[in-house]
Protein backbone atom coordinates (compact mmCIF):
# COMPACT_ATOMS: atom_id res chain seq x y z
CA UNK A 1 0.00 0.00 0.00
CA UNK A 2 2.86 2.38 0.86
CA UNK A 3 4.52 1.59 -2.47
CA UNK A 4 1.28 2.34 -4.30
CA UNK A 5 0.89 5.71 -2.53
CA UNK A 6 4.49 6.63 -3.28
CA UNK A 7 4.02 5.72 -6.96
CA UNK A 8 0.76 7.64 -7.09
CA UNK A 9 2.44 10.77 -5.77
CA UNK A 10 5.24 10.46 -8.30
CA UNK A 11 2.82 9.93 -11.19
CA UNK A 12 0.71 12.88 -10.05
CA UNK A 13 3.78 15.13 -9.76
CA UNK A 14 5.03 14.05 -13.22
CA UNK A 15 1.60 14.68 -14.69
CA UNK A 16 1.57 18.19 -13.26
CA UNK A 17 5.01 18.92 -14.69
CA UNK A 18 4.09 17.42 -18.07
CA UNK A 19 0.87 19.42 -18.19
CA UNK A 20 2.70 22.61 -17.29
CA UNK A 21 5.25 22.05 -20.06
CA UNK A 22 2.62 21.19 -22.64
CA UNK A 23 0.44 24.24 -21.93
CA UNK A 24 3.32 26.68 -21.72
CA UNK A 25 5.20 25.33 -24.73
CA UNK A 26 2.14 25.96 -26.90
CA UNK A 27 1.93 29.57 -25.73
CA UNK A 28 5.63 30.38 -25.70
CA UNK A 29 6.08 30.97 -29.44
CA UNK A 30 3.22 33.45 -29.73
CA UNK A 31 4.06 35.36 -26.54
CA UNK A 32 7.85 35.15 -26.43
CA UNK A 33 8.47 38.57 -28.01
CA UNK A 34 5.96 40.36 -25.77
CA UNK A 35 7.21 38.61 -22.62
CA UNK A 36 10.87 39.33 -23.40
CA UNK A 37 10.12 43.00 -24.10
CA UNK A 38 8.28 43.49 -20.80
CA UNK A 39 10.87 41.56 -18.80
CA UNK A 40 13.82 43.44 -20.32
CA UNK A 41 12.40 46.87 -19.52
CA UNK A 42 11.33 45.87 -16.04
CA UNK A 43 14.74 44.42 -15.18
CA UNK A 44 16.44 47.58 -16.44
CA UNK A 45 14.21 49.80 -14.27
CA UNK A 46 14.77 47.70 -11.15
CA UNK A 47 18.53 47.52 -11.74
CA UNK A 48 18.82 51.29 -12.11
CA UNK A 49 16.77 51.76 -8.94
CA UNK A 50 19.02 49.40 -6.96
CA UNK A 51 22.17 51.17 -8.19
CA UNK A 52 20.65 54.53 -7.28
CA UNK A 53 19.70 53.38 -3.79
CA UNK A 54 23.17 51.97 -3.12
CA UNK A 55 24.75 55.34 -3.97
CA UNK A 56 23.63 56.83 -0.62
CA UNK A 57 26.55 56.20 1.75
CA UNK A 58 26.59 59.22 4.08
CA UNK A 59 24.29 58.07 6.86
CA UNK A 60 23.93 59.23 10.45
CA UNK A 61 22.30 56.44 12.46
CA UNK A 62 22.13 52.66 12.54
CA UNK A 63 18.98 50.53 12.48
CA UNK A 64 18.25 46.99 13.57
CA UNK A 65 19.58 44.10 11.54
CA UNK A 66 18.72 40.43 11.32
CA UNK A 67 20.27 37.18 10.13
CA UNK A 68 16.87 36.09 8.81
CA UNK A 69 15.94 38.87 6.41
CA UNK A 70 14.37 36.24 4.16
CA UNK A 71 11.88 35.24 6.88
CA UNK A 72 10.80 38.76 7.89
CA UNK A 73 10.97 40.45 4.48
CA UNK A 74 8.21 43.07 5.18
CA UNK A 75 10.43 44.57 7.91
CA UNK A 76 12.95 45.52 5.22
CA UNK A 77 10.88 45.74 2.04
CA UNK A 78 7.40 47.36 2.05
CA UNK A 79 6.80 46.01 -1.47
CA UNK A 80 6.72 42.46 -0.05
CA UNK A 81 3.59 43.29 1.98
CA UNK A 82 0.84 40.94 0.81
CA UNK A 83 3.21 39.11 -1.54
CA UNK A 84 2.65 35.55 -0.43
CA UNK A 85 0.45 32.63 -1.37
CA UNK A 86 -2.35 32.93 1.16
CA UNK A 87 -4.96 35.19 2.73
CA UNK A 88 -3.07 36.45 5.79
CA UNK A 89 0.41 36.02 7.27
CA UNK A 90 1.77 36.51 10.79
CA UNK A 91 5.48 36.60 11.57
CA UNK A 92 7.68 37.22 14.62
CA UNK A 93 11.42 37.13 15.26
CA UNK A 94 13.59 37.53 18.37
CA UNK A 95 17.34 38.17 18.30
CA UNK A 96 19.77 38.10 21.24
CA UNK A 97 23.23 39.34 20.24
CA UNK A 98 26.56 39.41 22.13
CA UNK A 99 25.14 37.97 25.35
CA UNK A 100 28.72 37.43 26.69
CA UNK A 101 29.51 41.17 26.84
CA UNK A 102 27.68 43.93 28.79
CA UNK A 103 26.69 46.00 25.71
CA UNK A 104 24.50 43.32 24.17
CA UNK A 105 21.58 43.80 21.76
CA UNK A 106 18.06 42.40 21.99
CA UNK A 107 15.70 42.84 19.06
CA UNK A 108 12.07 41.84 18.54
CA UNK A 109 10.18 42.10 15.25
CA UNK A 110 6.55 41.37 14.43
CA UNK A 111 4.53 41.79 11.27
CA UNK A 112 1.13 40.84 9.98
CA UNK A 113 -0.20 41.32 6.46
CA UNK A 114 -3.10 40.35 4.22
CA UNK A 115 -3.68 40.16 0.49
CA UNK A 116 -6.80 41.47 -1.25
CA UNK A 117 -7.65 40.82 -4.91
CA UNK A 118 -8.69 43.72 -7.10
CA UNK A 119 -11.93 43.76 -9.05
CA UNK A 120 -12.10 40.76 -11.39
CA UNK A 121 -13.78 42.89 -14.04
CA UNK A 122 -11.40 45.86 -13.95
CA UNK A 123 -8.08 44.16 -13.20
CA UNK A 124 -8.13 40.43 -12.45
CA UNK A 125 -4.33 40.20 -12.55
CA UNK A 126 -3.57 42.54 -9.61
CA UNK A 127 -3.93 42.48 -5.85
CA UNK A 128 -3.31 44.71 -2.83
CA UNK A 129 -1.43 44.06 0.38
CA UNK A 130 -1.99 45.71 3.76
CA UNK A 131 0.07 45.11 6.88
CA UNK A 132 1.19 46.23 10.32
CA UNK A 133 4.73 46.23 11.65
CA UNK A 134 6.34 46.41 15.10
CA UNK A 135 10.05 46.44 15.92
CA UNK A 136 11.73 46.92 19.31
CA UNK A 137 15.45 47.08 19.99
CA UNK A 138 17.46 47.57 23.19
CA UNK A 139 21.22 48.01 23.23
CA UNK A 140 24.15 49.03 25.41
CA UNK A 141 24.69 49.86 29.08
CA UNK A 142 22.27 52.78 28.85
CA UNK A 143 19.47 50.58 27.51
CA UNK A 144 19.13 52.65 24.37
CA UNK A 145 15.68 51.57 23.18
CA UNK A 146 14.12 52.03 19.77
CA UNK A 147 10.49 51.08 19.16
CA UNK A 148 8.59 51.51 15.91
CA UNK A 149 5.02 50.64 14.98
CA UNK A 150 3.77 51.21 11.48
CA UNK A 151 1.37 50.53 8.64
CA UNK A 152 2.37 49.25 5.21
CA UNK A 153 0.58 48.88 1.89
CA UNK A 154 1.57 47.47 -1.48
CA UNK A 155 0.16 46.81 -4.91
CA UNK A 156 1.13 43.78 -7.01
CA UNK A 157 0.54 43.62 -10.76
CA UNK A 158 1.06 40.62 -13.01
CA UNK A 159 2.90 41.57 -16.20
CA UNK A 160 2.20 38.32 -18.05
CA UNK A 161 -0.97 36.31 -18.55
CA UNK A 162 0.41 33.24 -16.85
CA UNK A 163 1.39 35.21 -13.74
CA UNK A 164 5.07 34.44 -14.28
CA UNK A 165 6.15 38.08 -13.85
CA UNK A 166 4.93 40.11 -10.87
CA UNK A 167 5.83 43.76 -10.27
CA UNK A 168 5.29 45.16 -6.75
CA UNK A 169 5.33 48.66 -5.27
CA UNK A 170 4.91 49.42 -1.58
CA UNK A 171 5.19 52.14 1.04
CA UNK A 172 5.07 52.38 4.82
CA UNK A 173 4.64 54.93 7.59
CA UNK A 174 5.95 54.25 11.11
CA UNK A 175 5.77 56.05 14.45
CA UNK A 176 9.02 55.63 16.35
CA UNK A 177 10.32 56.33 19.83
CA UNK A 178 13.93 56.39 21.06
CA UNK A 179 14.85 56.54 24.74
CA UNK A 180 17.91 56.13 26.95
CA UNK A 181 18.52 55.62 30.68
CA UNK A 182 21.21 58.24 31.33
CA UNK A 183 21.57 57.11 34.96
CA UNK A 184 23.07 53.83 33.79
CA UNK A 185 25.82 55.57 31.79
CA UNK A 186 29.24 56.78 32.95
CA UNK A 187 30.44 60.30 32.06
CA UNK A 188 33.83 62.02 32.41
CA UNK A 189 32.44 64.61 34.85
CA UNK A 190 31.63 61.85 37.34
CA UNK A 191 35.27 60.81 37.79
CA UNK A 192 37.25 62.29 40.69
CA UNK A 193 40.72 61.74 42.16
CA UNK A 194 39.26 59.13 44.47
CA UNK A 195 37.36 57.33 41.72
CA UNK A 196 33.92 57.27 40.14
CA UNK A 197 31.11 59.16 41.92
CA UNK A 198 27.63 58.42 40.46
CA UNK A 199 26.11 61.21 42.58
CA UNK A 200 27.91 63.89 40.59
CA UNK A 201 26.15 65.58 37.68
CA UNK A 202 27.00 64.12 34.31
CA UNK A 203 27.31 67.60 32.85
CA UNK A 204 25.19 66.75 29.82
CA UNK A 205 22.41 69.10 28.70
CA UNK A 206 19.71 66.57 27.83
CA UNK A 207 16.61 68.22 26.38
CA UNK A 208 14.79 64.92 26.83
CA UNK A 209 15.63 61.27 27.46
CA UNK A 210 13.15 60.18 24.79
CA UNK A 211 12.17 61.41 21.36
CA UNK A 212 9.37 60.53 18.95
CA UNK A 213 9.45 60.67 15.18
CA UNK A 214 7.69 59.62 11.98
CA UNK A 215 9.50 57.45 9.45
CA UNK A 216 8.58 56.88 5.79
CA UNK A 217 9.69 53.93 3.65
CA UNK A 218 9.03 52.90 0.04
CA UNK A 219 10.26 50.31 -2.43
CA UNK A 220 9.78 48.16 -5.52
CA UNK A 221 9.99 44.43 -6.13
CA UNK A 222 10.09 42.09 -9.11
CA UNK A 223 9.26 38.36 -9.15
CA UNK A 224 9.95 36.22 -12.23
CA UNK A 225 9.01 32.54 -12.42
CA UNK A 226 11.35 30.73 -14.80
CA UNK A 227 9.71 27.29 -14.59
CA UNK A 228 7.10 25.42 -12.59
CA UNK A 229 8.95 25.60 -9.26
CA UNK A 230 11.90 27.92 -10.00
CA UNK A 231 12.01 31.70 -9.78
CA UNK A 232 14.17 34.77 -9.17
CA UNK A 233 13.23 38.01 -7.39
CA UNK A 234 14.66 41.44 -6.65
CA UNK A 235 13.63 43.97 -4.00
CA UNK A 236 14.86 47.54 -3.50
CA UNK A 237 13.72 49.83 -0.67
CA UNK A 238 14.58 53.21 0.76
CA UNK A 239 14.04 53.90 4.48
CA UNK A 240 14.00 57.25 6.34
CA UNK A 241 12.79 59.16 3.30
CA UNK A 242 11.60 62.07 5.45
CA UNK A 243 14.83 62.22 7.52
CA UNK A 244 13.25 62.48 10.96
CA UNK A 245 15.08 64.22 13.84
CA UNK A 246 16.15 61.87 16.67
CA UNK A 247 18.43 64.00 18.88
CA UNK A 248 18.18 64.00 22.71
CA UNK A 249 19.80 67.49 22.77
CA UNK A 250 17.62 69.45 20.31
CA UNK A 251 20.54 69.22 17.88
CA UNK A 252 20.36 68.69 14.14
CA UNK A 253 20.64 64.90 14.11
CA UNK A 254 18.47 63.35 11.42
CA UNK A 255 17.92 59.84 10.19
CA UNK A 256 19.39 59.84 6.72
CA UNK A 257 18.52 57.61 3.79
CA UNK A 258 18.94 53.87 4.30
CA UNK A 259 18.87 51.88 1.04
CA UNK A 260 18.35 48.12 1.10
CA UNK A 261 18.63 45.86 -1.95
CA UNK A 262 18.00 42.10 -2.14
CA UNK A 263 18.40 39.53 -4.90
CA UNK A 264 17.45 35.87 -4.58
CA UNK A 265 15.64 32.90 -6.03
CA UNK A 266 14.72 29.24 -5.87
CA UNK A 267 16.29 26.52 -8.00
CA UNK A 268 15.26 22.88 -7.87
CA UNK A 269 18.03 20.30 -7.53
CA UNK A 270 16.52 16.83 -7.51
CA UNK A 271 13.05 15.66 -6.62
CA UNK A 272 11.65 17.97 -3.94
CA UNK A 273 15.08 19.33 -2.94
CA UNK A 274 15.93 22.94 -3.78
CA UNK A 275 18.50 25.63 -3.09
CA UNK A 276 17.39 29.19 -2.26
CA UNK A 277 20.32 31.65 -2.59
CA UNK A 278 20.03 35.29 -1.56
CA UNK A 279 22.22 38.37 -1.20
CA UNK A 280 21.23 41.56 0.64
CA UNK A 281 23.03 44.89 0.73
CA UNK A 282 22.36 47.86 3.01
CA UNK A 283 24.32 50.85 4.23
CA UNK A 284 24.04 52.90 7.39
CA UNK A 285 26.28 55.52 9.05
CA UNK A 286 29.34 54.97 6.84
CA UNK A 287 29.00 51.20 7.32
CA UNK A 288 27.96 48.79 4.58
CA UNK A 289 26.42 45.43 5.36
CA UNK A 290 26.46 42.59 2.84
CA UNK A 291 24.89 39.24 3.69
CA UNK A 292 25.04 36.35 1.23
CA UNK A 293 24.30 32.65 1.40
CA UNK A 294 21.66 30.05 0.70
CA UNK A 295 19.10 27.79 2.32
CA UNK A 296 18.50 24.19 1.30
CA UNK A 297 15.02 22.69 1.54
CA UNK A 298 14.13 19.00 1.55
CA UNK A 299 10.57 17.83 0.96
CA UNK A 300 9.19 15.47 3.60
CA UNK A 301 6.22 14.19 1.59
CA UNK A 302 7.69 14.09 -1.94
CA UNK A 303 5.94 17.36 -2.81
CA UNK A 304 7.81 20.49 -3.80
CA UNK A 305 5.30 22.78 -2.07
CA UNK A 306 4.64 20.48 0.89
CA UNK A 307 6.29 20.09 4.28
CA UNK A 308 9.98 21.02 4.26
CA UNK A 309 13.13 20.73 6.34
CA UNK A 310 15.33 23.82 6.02
CA UNK A 311 19.07 24.30 6.55
CA UNK A 312 21.34 27.15 5.52
CA UNK A 313 24.78 28.73 5.60
CA UNK A 314 25.30 32.52 5.35
CA UNK A 315 28.12 35.02 5.67
CA UNK A 316 27.76 38.64 6.75
CA UNK A 317 30.86 40.28 5.34
CA UNK A 318 33.42 41.17 8.01
CA UNK A 319 31.06 40.23 10.84
CA UNK A 320 29.76 36.70 11.20
CA UNK A 321 29.12 33.24 9.77
CA UNK A 322 25.46 32.29 10.19
CA UNK A 323 24.05 28.76 10.50
CA UNK A 324 20.32 28.15 10.48
CA UNK A 325 17.92 25.23 10.57
CA UNK A 326 14.17 24.89 10.65
CA UNK A 327 11.06 23.39 9.12
CA UNK A 328 7.85 24.28 7.39
CA UNK A 329 4.99 22.06 8.52
CA UNK A 330 1.61 22.70 6.92
CA UNK A 331 1.07 26.46 7.32
CA UNK A 332 3.69 27.02 10.03
CA UNK A 333 7.39 27.81 9.58
CA UNK A 334 10.06 27.86 12.32
CA UNK A 335 13.74 28.75 11.89
CA UNK A 336 16.56 29.12 14.41
CA UNK A 337 19.89 30.68 13.46
CA UNK A 338 23.19 31.21 15.21
CA UNK A 339 25.87 33.78 14.40
CA UNK A 340 29.52 32.80 14.83
CA UNK A 341 31.36 36.07 15.44
CA UNK A 342 34.11 36.63 12.86
CA UNK A 343 34.76 40.34 13.52
CA UNK A 344 37.38 42.19 15.58
CA UNK A 345 35.01 41.82 18.56
CA UNK A 346 35.54 38.05 18.56
CA UNK A 347 38.07 38.03 21.47
CA UNK A 348 35.73 40.04 23.73
CA UNK A 349 32.69 37.97 22.80
CA UNK A 350 34.71 34.74 22.86
CA UNK A 351 33.44 33.97 19.38
CA UNK A 352 29.80 34.01 20.40
CA UNK A 353 27.51 36.11 18.23
CA UNK A 354 23.72 35.96 18.26
CA UNK A 355 20.82 33.56 18.53
CA UNK A 356 17.73 34.37 16.45
CA UNK A 357 14.33 32.68 16.30
CA UNK A 358 11.57 33.30 13.77
CA UNK A 359 8.04 31.95 13.48
CA UNK A 360 5.76 32.46 10.44
CA UNK A 361 2.15 31.39 9.97
CA UNK A 362 0.26 31.68 6.68
CA UNK A 363 -3.51 31.41 6.54
CA UNK A 364 -4.44 29.87 3.19
CA UNK A 365 -7.46 30.48 1.02
CA UNK A 366 -8.94 27.92 -1.37
CA UNK A 367 -10.40 30.22 -4.02
CA UNK A 368 -7.08 31.42 -5.47
CA UNK A 369 -3.30 31.04 -5.34
CA UNK A 370 -0.51 33.56 -5.99
CA UNK A 371 2.88 33.22 -7.66
CA UNK A 372 5.19 34.53 -4.90
CA UNK A 373 8.52 33.81 -3.19
CA UNK A 374 8.48 31.58 -0.11
CA UNK A 375 9.57 32.80 3.33
CA UNK A 376 12.88 30.90 3.42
Amino acid sequence: MKGFLFTGRKVEEQAKVAGFRQVHSSKLDSKNIEFTHILRHTLVCITFLMVWLCSFVSLNAQDIHSSQEFAIAPVYHPASTGRFDGFYRLGAAYRDQWRTIPANFQTFSFFGDMSFPTSKKRNPSGHFGLGVLLTADQAGDGNLSTTEIGLQSAYHQQLSRGGNVLLSAGAGLSLGNKSVEAGRLIFNNQWTESGFDPLLSNGENFASLSTRYLDVQAGLGLFVRTSLHNYVFMDASLHHINRAQISFFNADQALDFRPIASLGGRFGLRGSTAILPRIQFSTEQNARQITAGANLSWGLDYQVDGNQIIGGLWYRYGDAVVLNAGARLNDMQFIISYDLNASSLSPASRGYGAVELSLIYVGKRKDRSLQCPVNF
